[in-house]
C-alpha cells in the first residue's frame, strides 16, 4: 500500500490546513522537519477530510437500481427534507444497506468550491474528500465519539454520523438516540483529547472512554475509503460541455422521461386489461356453451362450436319440435314478468330446462299456466324456498 497523506479541510479559509502522514502499513509517521504540505503530497496518496459540520449523511429509499439512476433520483427524493435548493447542493451516493436504503452525503456546492480552493492554494490534488466523522474507528454494536476542546464527532453507522460543537454534544446525541429508537446502540466508545471534557445526555449508555493525544491521527489511521462516502465531484478538473448542458436541461429531461415512462406504462396497462378481458370473455363463452350443451363435453374452440350449434338449431336439424330458437320464441312472452328472473337455461333432447327465481309458489304456478297457454308442455321438476324467494326448475317442450 502506498504511503498516504490525510488533509483535514476547514470551514474557514483563513485557518491553515492540518495534515498527517502515514507509512505504507498505515501507521502515523513524522514528516521531515520543514516539509511543506505540497512536498509531502508528491510521493503519497492524498485523501482529504471535510468538516463534518458541513456534511449531512442520511438514508433514503430509492427503488431503482443502477448507480446513475440512483444518483438522478436522490435529489428529488430528499428535496422536501432539505432547506436549500437541490441545485445548490452536491449529492454523493454511498452503499445500499440490508434494508434497501441508500446512504447519501449532502454538501453545498459552495463548500466544495471553498475546499477545492484551499487544496489548490496548498498545491495539493486530493483523490477524494470524505466526511471526517466517517474516518472514526468502528466498533461492533456501538457508536464512536471523538471530542476535543471545541468539536465533537459521532459515527453512528457504516456511512452515517454527524459533527457539532463540543458544548452541544449532549443535545445532538440525545436527539440522535431518540430518533434511532430500538436501533440505538447498547454502548458508546468515546475518544477524548487530553484536555477535553465529556457531557452526555441521561438517555446515553455508559461510555467506554479513551484518551488520545492527537485526534487528527485517530482520523488518519482509521479512514477506510472503501466504506466512507467520497464527496469529490466527477466534474472537478473542468466541467465538460455535456455536464453543463445537463445542468441546464436536467429538469426538462427528467420531465420528458417521466412523460415517456407514464405513457409507456399506460399502454402496457391497457394491453394487459384488454388481454384479461379477452380471457374473461372466452371463459364466459365456454361456461355458456357448457350450460347450454352439456352433452358436448369440454369445448376446444367454444366460440366456433357455439356458432356451429346455433346454426344447427336455426335449421332445426335433429330437433323433434323445430329447434331451440323457435322454442325460445314461444317461451319468451311467458317470462315477460318483472317478478320472474331466468337464472339458468339448457337445451336437451328437443326441450328446454330452465331455472327461474320467483317471489312465491303462486307466481311460479302462474308462469306454468301462461306457458301452457302458449301451447307448450311444462313440467315443474322442483321448487324450493330460499330466504325471500322460490327457485323453480321446469322442463318446457313444444308441441309434438
Amino acid at each position: 500500500m502506498r504511503p498516504r497523506l490525510i488533509v483535514h479541510l476547514t470551514g474557514d479559509p483563513d485557518t491553515p490546513l492540518s495534515w498527517r502522514c502515514l507509512d505504507a502499513q498505515g501507521s502515523p509517521m513524522a514528516a521531515p522537519e520543514g516539509e511543506t504540505l505540497a512536498a509531502a503530497a508528491r510521493e503519497r496518496r492524498v485523501l482529504a477530510l471535510a468538516p463534518g459540520t458541513e456534511v449531512l449523511t442520511t438514508r433514503v429509499h430509492i427503488p431503482v437500481r443502477g448507480r446513475q439512476r440512483v444518483a438522478q433520483a436522490v435529489p428529488w427524493a430528499l428535496e422536501d427534507q432539505l432547506s436549500e435548493d437541490v441545485d445548490a447542493l452536491h449529492f454523493a451516493i454511498g452503499e445500499r444497506d440490508a434494508e434497501g436504503m441508500v446512504h447519501v452525503a449532502v454538501v453545498s456546492e459552495q463548500a466544495l468550491a471553498a475546499w477545492r480552493e484551499q487544496l489548490d492554494d496548498a498545491g495539493v490534488q486530493a483523490e477524494d474528500i470524505y466526511p471526517d466523522y466517517l474516518a472514526l474507528p468502528r466498533h461492533e454494536h456501538a457508536w464512536t465519539i471523538l471530542v476535543d476542546d471545541h468539536r465533537a464527532w459521532v459515527r453512528t453507522g457504516l456511512q452515517t454520523g454527524f459533527a457539532c460543537d463540543a458544548d452541544a454534544l449532549a443535545l445532538f446525541l440525545e436527539a440522535a438516540l431518540t430518533e434511532a429508537g430500538d436501533d440505538a446502540p447498547p454502548r458508546l466508545v468515546v475518544y477524548l483529547s487530553e484536555t477535553a471534557t465529556l457531557q452526555l445526555p441521561e438517555v446515553a449508555p455508559e461510555p467506554e472512554r479513551y484518551r488520545v493525544s492527537d485526534p487528527l491521527a485517530v482520523f488518519a489511521e482509521h479512514l477506510d475509503s472503501r466504506h466512507a462516502i467520497g464527496l469529490r465531484p466527477a466534474s472537478w478538473g473542468g466541467a465538460s460541455q455535456a455536464h453543463r448542458w445537463w445542468r441546464t436541461w436536467r429538469a426538462a429531461a427528467v420531465l420528458l422521461a417521466a412523460v415517456i415512462i407514464a405513457d409507456t406504462g399506460h399502454a402496457w396497462l391497457q394491453r394487459w386489461q384488454l388481454a384479461a378481458t379477452a380471457e374473461e370473455q372466452q371463459a364466459a363463452i365456454a361456461r355458456i356453451f357448457g350450460d347450454t350443451f352439456p352433452e358436448a363435453g369440454t369445448p376446444v374452440y367454444p366460440r366456433r362450436q357455439m356458432e356451429s350449434r346455433l346454426a344447427a338449431l336455426r335449421s332445426g336439424d335433429d330437433t323433434p319440435s323445430g329447434g331451440m330458437l323457435p322454442l325460445l320464441a314461444q317461451l319468451t312472452p311467458g317470462l315477460a314478468n318483472e317478478r320472474i328472473e331466468l337464472t339458468a337455461l339448457a337445451y336437451r333432447g328437443g326441450g328446454l330446462e330452465i331455472q327461474v327465481s320467483a317471489p312465491d309458489l303462486q307466481v311460479l304456478d302462474a308462469l306454468k299456466q301462461r306457458l301452457t297457454g302458449e301451447g307448450l308442455t311444462v313440467e315443474v321438476r322442483s321448487a324450493r324456498n330460499e330466504r325471500d324467494h322460490v327457485i323453480g326448475r321446469l322442463t318446457v317442450e313444444g308441441e309434438a
